[in-house]
């Protein structure tokens, strides 16, 4: 999953085998330089976000068991 999100440019993936604490500081600053790029992309994928998805789930369930 997190390779398909970062082919769609809305996210950066560290390796465990290549993580250091430069690289993560690369990659934090360069998702920083690129947020609104990849607000964009995130909006334009629809992706929903996923606490909001389950507590959502969780409300149908619950309102069918009580009707």
């Amino acid at each position: 999953n997190a390779h398909y999100y970062e082919q769609k440019g809305v996210s950066t993936v560290i390796e465990e085998e290549t993580a250091s604490p430069l690289l993560l500081a690369d990659a934090v600053r360069t998702v920083f330089q690129n947020r609104e790029a990849i607000r964009r992309s995130i909006l334009e994928l629809g992706i929903m976000d996923g606490t909001l998805r389950i507590v959502s789930l969780i409300d149908s369930v619950l309102l069918r068991k009580t009707v």
